[in-house]
């Protein structure tokens, strides 16, 4: 595992430009690249993926949204910084505070869902996000004995790269070993770290598993639940 993330932190001190700091209004969207080597399942759709990275007995749940394309029949990873519809937001933090595993309900990935195209958008000081997938057959010797990867049917690995700003690190590694395919997805390992750049750059290494859900998998909603929507909020009777 250090073996694979010392490898990727190699690049982790190009120079970067991109979005203003967090907070600030963005002055322009992040750089996306995305490389694939051999043989990958179709990925293209909207992907809520969800990290459980342990800490200590504890676990918490980190959430990050893709929008996978494929405009000349190769994959194109964006990953998306914006916020998820606050009730969902709400149930995750909920889950992080009392230290244990957000599994969203049927409800809240519709939700997710529904509000793709109006999701607002979030600073973060992202400069350039860079998505590598390697397919099995192109496993190089790293991924083939590295216990995050070494039994996976394939692995995406992200590296985010930020502006200088205050309590923001450097860049953040991910790497994702996919070891199982579900009917709305994917499941695996997991580990990251974040880049510190004070006092000078260390990498705070976190690990665990992770849940890739596509959006576009989730059952619609019944009658019912769209009759709901369609009068949440309106009054019942008018004075």
């Amino acid at each position: 595992m250090l073996r694979l993330l010392a490898t990727m932190a190699l690049l982790a001190f190009a120079p970067c430009r991109g979005l203003a700091p967090a907070g600030d209004v963005a002055e322009t969207p992040p750089e996306q690249t995305t490389a694939v080597r051999g043989t990958v399942p179709d990925l293209t759709g909207h992907w809520l993926v969800l990290s459980y990275i342990a800490v200590g007995d504890n676990v918490r749940t980190v959430a990050a949204l893709w929008d996978v394309t494929a405009p000349e029949g190769t994959a194109r990873f964006e990953l998306r910084f914006v916020a998820l519809p606050a009730t969902v937001q709400a149930s995750l933090d909920q889950a992080n505070d009392a230290n244990s595993r957000w599994e969203p309900s049927a409800q809240q990935l519709q939700d997710v869902r529904d509000a793709w195209a109006t999701l607002a958008p979030e600073a973060r000081g992202a400069a350039k996000v860079e998505t590598m997938i390697d397919g099995r057959d192109a496993f190089d010797e790293t991924l083939k004995k590295d216990e995050t990867t070494k039994d996976s049917q394939f692995v995406i690995r992200q590296m985010v790269s930020y502006l200088p700003g205050a309590q923001r690190p450097i860049k953040d590694v991910l790497v994702y070993g996919v070891t199982e395919q579900l009917p709305d997805g994917f499941r695996g390992t997991y580990v990251g770290a974040s880049i510190a750049a004070a006092p000078f750059p260390v990498p705070i290494t976190f690990k665990g598993t992770f849940r890739m859900y596509r959006l576009e998998s989730v059952p619609a909603r019944g009658l019912f639940a769209r009759l709901l929507d369609l009068f949440s909020g309106c009054g019942r009777s008018r004075r």
